[in-house]
């Protein structure tokens, strides 16, 4: 990380965040605590911030998600073919064009169906009534999506059944939590 860590406590902090001690050094064990701290570092966090932002800058209209819908297309199936990838597959960054923009490459299921028209209407609504849950056009199967703000940090969890759940940051040592 380029930090200068002689106390340790970074360290320690990594590792108890997205490992379990005695996985230390054990691909296997640690390659979901590794693509989860990725994850955070890359994406995750700068997303937070980009949204904190936005508030900080008087900007009242904007929406959070987390794209949770593991269907059985996805962007990773382009980066390993025909090879059993080094990680099992996930939900991967960018997933969720799949299902904004259904180009007829994937031959998608009822419930791949289903998770695009939800997309379709939520990101339509946004772009017509400036609010993708909007009171005059709801989107069946979703719930009310309230813009995001510092004080309860509310965002739209899209999977197969979407709800919205608060505070995206306390997910990040644990993304599986509802899948459990």
């Amino acid at each position: 990380l380029g930090l200068n860590d002689d106390s340790g406590n970074i360290y320690e902090m990594l590792e108890y965040t997205f490992f379990q001690h005695s996985d230390m050094g054990v691909w296997d064990k640690m390659s979901s605590g590794m693509v989860n701290l990725v994850g955070v570092f890359f994406i995750k966090a700068s997303t937070h911030e980009f949204m904190k932002n936005q508030v900080l800058a008087g900007v009242t209209n904007s929406w959070y998600y987390s794209f949770e819908y593991l269907g059985d297309h996805s962007l990773w199936n382009f980066l390993f073919p025909t090879e059993k990838p080094p990680i099992e597959r996930g939900v991967t960054h960018g997933d969720e064009m799949i299902y904004l923009f259904s180009t007829g490459v994937f031959n998608f299921s009822q419930e791949d169906w289903d998770m695009a028209w939800k997309m379709l209407n939520l990101w339509a609504n946004f772009i017509i009534y400036g609010n993708p849950t909007s009171p005059e056009h709801g989107v069946e199967g979703v719930p009310s999506w309230p813009a995001w703000n510092l004080d309860e940090m509310t965002y739209m969890v899209l999977d197969s059944y979407p709800r919205t759940e608060n505070n995206y940051v306390a997910t990040w040592a644990n993304p599986d939590r509802h899948h459990s």
